[in-house]
């Protein structure tokens, strides 16, 4: 009951905090993308020294002391967190200002969430972001078993962990730095890319069934969930920030809401998963559904970034077509304009891109 409780307090804490405070404070795009890699550091160094602490506590302690050591921990850090929060909400009278509109507030539930949800333009990268959360090779419960029992100590695991930490960290620095030069999809891209990469060596230590290669395959899966936080925390930033640019501050609780929903929806998926596949020799299949998910995750991504940048040509195209049709319209008119064509058959001069028949696209 009690862990229930701290994920729920979890998740209204990352909406609240990451997805509305962070977008209330940061004055444009560029401070944006750099509060919110900042934030994300923070919280990968806090992950990079805790696994590597706690392994080797527990490897050098009992169970009951390691855990009332975590426990006293937590306690202690709760009041230094809302203090700083605190400290935060009133230096920032921006926050001040975020208050109910007069009238009757909108009805909440499911329709509307998944309403709210759908219409938003990184609807499609909030769910590929979710769909990461239907995975295994995380460092998680089921791996963490499936690991000890292949003979790893607590302590190892604790650095691979905190090596995978680190990587985040790194990917924290030079997100900004991709963002300016590529962009913030492509920068999602490159992340996704990395990650299905690295996680190719999960998969190739789940064909090694072989006895005299069990080691070696305990091995290739820590290296390649390692290696692959890289790429998913820079595949994290990318997402969130798009979220907080596009959707309004007036529906980011309700966004930030459905997409907490999903993820979790996601994790019960693989706690299920464990439940019926509980065998330790089982794990190998639940690694290859994992890895599909992940690539499902990356390459429904990369449509959606086509297809918006598609639009975006469409769009520019149009608007470049309309502005030069004033410009001439202004000019005299020394011989007759060409009748223009229909807009339904406009097309953008060198992008090979139809205008697509379809009202109401975003």
């Amino acid at each position: 009951v009690s862990g229930a409780g701290a994920v729920v307090g979890s998740s209204a804490h990352a909406v609240s905090f990451e997805l509305d405070w962070v977008a209330t404070m940061a004055s444009d795009p560029d401070e944006l993308a750099d509060m919110n890699a900042t934030m994300r550091r923070l919280d990968l160094v806090c992950k990079l020294a805790a696994p590597a602490a706690v392994g080797v506590l527990m490897d050098n302690a009992s169970v009951t002391t390691s855990s009332l050591v975590v426990a006293l921990w937590n306690l202690g850090s709760f009041g230094a967190e809302y203090a700083l929060q605190n400290v935060v909400y009133q230096r920032c009278p921006e926050l001040w200002d975020k208050m109910e509109p007069e009238g009757k507030p909108p009805s909440a539930g499911w329709g509307r969430s998944a309403t709210v949800f759908s219409r938003q333009v990184a609807a499609v990268p909030a769910f590929c972001l979710a769909i990461l959360y239907c995975s295994v090779l995380n460092f998680g419960p089921q791996q963490v078993g499936y690991l000890k029992w292949r003979g790893v100590s607590q302590a190892t695991l604790g650095w691979f962990r905190g090596s995978g930490a680190l990587l985040g960290v790194v990917s924290t620095i030079i997100f900004p730095k991709f963002r300016a030069r590529i962009g913030t999809p492509a920068t999602a891209v490159l992340g996704g890319s990395a990650q299905v990469i690295f996680l190719l060596l999960c998969v190739v230590a789940a064909g090694l069934k072989h006895r005299d290669v069990e080691e070696a395959t305990a091995w290739l899966q820590m290296i390649g969930v390692a290696l692959s936080r890289f790429g998913l925390w820079m595949f994290d930033l990318s997402v969130t920030q798009i979220i907080t640019e596009t959707v309004p501050a007036r529906e980011r609780g309700t966004f930030g809401g459905a997409l907490s929903a999903m993820q979790n929806m996601f994790f019960l998926l693989v706690l299920l998963g464990g439940v019926v596949w509980h065998e330790q020799t089982d794990f190998w299949g639940l690694a290859l559904v994992s890895f599909a998910c992940v690539v499902v995750s990356a390459v429904l991504f990369v449509v959606w970034f086509r297809r918006s940048r598609n639009k975006d040509l469409i769009a520019a195209g149009e608007e470049l077509q309309e502005l030069s049709g004033a410009q001439v319209s202004e000019a005299p008119l020394l011989t007759q304009a060409p009748e223009p064509e229909p807009a339904g058959d406009r097309q953008v001069r060198g992008s090979g891109y139809e205008r697509p028949h379809v009202e109401g696209a975003v």
